[in-house]
Formats: C-alpha cells, structure tokens, sequence
C-alpha cells in the first residue's frame, strides 16, 4: 500500500506511455480518498494541466465508489425518519465532502432549537411559519435542476431547494420536535402532509409553505387537486422518498452531461428496487 512520500512519484507515473501503468497508478492514488488533494496542497506538488485533470478524475471515482460502498447502511435502520436522514446525510457527504459527518444533524438540530427558544408548545402550523415564513426557506426557481438542489446541507446553507428537499427538511426538524410531518408523494411536485385538528392538510414548500386544506384539495378547480383515495394513495416511507430523491439526481445529472453521477444515482436506485422486493 502507498504512503503519503510516494504521492510524488505516483502523480509523476500519471504520464507514463503504459496503459498498465497508469492503472495501477490510479488504484495506488485512489487508497488516499479525499485526503490526496490535501497531500497534493501540503506537499507542494506541482501539477501539469493532464496531472490535475487525471487527479480530479481518480479523486471523483473513489467518492463514487465510496457512496456505493455505503448506501446501503441505512436499509435495516428500524425507524422511518432516522432513514430518510441517513440517506440525505450520504448524498450531501458525497456531493459536498465526507469531513465532517454531523454536519447535517448540527444543522437540524440548531432550527429545531431555535424553534423551540421562541415557542411554549408545539405545533405544526407554528413550524410551518418559522421555516417558510420567518426563516424563509422556498423553492430554487432560477437554477432549479443544479443537483445540489438535492444536497440537504446546501437547501439549509442557502435556504433554496426543490419540494422534495425542502419538504424533507419540514419533515426531519418536525420529527425532532416530535411533530408529525410526512412527505406526499404527489406526482411532479412533492409536497408534505400534516393533520390540523381532524383536517387533513398539504404543504407546498417550494411556495413558501402554502397550505392546501382537506375542503380545498378535493375541489377539482384547484391546481393541487385530491381524490379521496389520494390521501392514502401519496403516503410514502423513507425509501419512496429517496428513490424519488434518486431520480431527480438522475435528471439533473443528465441535464448537467454528468454522465458518471447518473451512471450511480441510477445503480443506487437499482439497488433500493432489489431491497424492496427482499
């Protein structure tokens, strides 16, 4: 196995005429993970234009792999929402960095707690407002399918996202305030479900937390229009949530002509349909 003293060396072999060579360069370089640009930075390495290119190129496929490797620690977690967070926590890693894995669950934690800080109970039209309202969180309408839309971090870093993030971030401040919000799978814009009294309600939070009441959403002349056995029908568990999570990726690679990015968020999903059927 490398050591850090062969980087040198190792990033000069990334020129070498045999194809065999650079391969096994590659494998040598790709044991270091996100530490190799590090090194690269601390050891002063200088690097030609082929050499960074080849560096960023091992670099991305080692976090690939690294996501691949890890997607599926979340399956046989026990509770719904620990899932959700799990999941959203690895792709937010894979996108932004895996050097600080609490990022996600701080950043949670502290809207929660300031929630709290300024509210003697607890309810869910009250979270409604601070988030969307005082907060400000809503929907990304210039850059919509940039992928890190989906990256959890960047949606509560920005206060942008899309519905499905935005609602997941609704969903997981919620659940630490032991308030009940659960995604609504509606087709082309995801949305949250609460209950307010006995009324069953729907969250655009790509809106600014615009309210659809039960009386509302069964009036065919609305834009966001239920059936009866559309309540039941949009429930979704975690894994719908990320398959769905996993699609938009999907798209917003491609649309990006991220061609490897797609390649994996398409095995993830793959991986979650064998799950299922398990």
């Amino acid at each position: 196995m490398a050591d850090v003293s062969d980087i040198p060396h190792l990033v000069r072999l990334l020129d070498d005429e045999s194809e065999s060579v650079k391969e096994t360069v590659w494998k040598e370089l790709s044991v270091f993970g996100p530490l190799l640009m590090d090194e690269i930075v601390r050891q002063k390495i200088q690097l030609d234009e082929h050499q960074e290119t080849m560096v960023r190129a091992i670099m991305a496929g080692e976090n690939r792999q690294w996501l691949k490797l890890r997607w599926r620690s979340w399956f046989d977690l026990d509770d719904d929402k620990t899932k959700l967070e799990r999941g959203l926590l690895l792709i937010a890693m894979f996108q932004s960095g895996r050097s600080n894995e609490n990022k996600l669950k701080i950043l949670l934690d502290e809207l929660a707690e300031e929630y709290a800080s300024n509210h003697l109970e607890y309810d869910v039209l009250t979270l409604t407002h601070f988030l969307f309202k005082l907060k400000e969180f809503r929907g990304e309408k210039d850059d919509y399918y940039n992928p890190l839309n989906s990256n959890l971090i960047r949606v509560i870093e920005t206060r942008r996202g899309i519905p499905i993030s935005l609602a997941c971030l609704y969903i997981l401040v919620g659940h630490r305030l032991h308030l009940k919000v659960e995604g609504c799978n509606f087709p082309g814009h995801f949305l949250a479900r609460i209950l307010v009294g006995d009324q069953r309600v729907v969250v655009d939070c790509f809106n600014g937390g615009k309210l659809f009441y039960e009386k509302d959403l069964i009036n065919p002349d609305n834009p966001i229009f239920f059936t009866d056995n559309d309540f039941k029908r949009f429930e979704c568990t975690a894994e719908i949530i990320l398959i769905r999570v996993l699609r938009n990726l999907i798209y917003a690679y491609q649309q990006t002509g991220d061609d490897d990015n797609m390649k994996l968020m398409i095995e993830l999903v793959d991986m979650m349909d064998v799950n299922l059927k398990e």
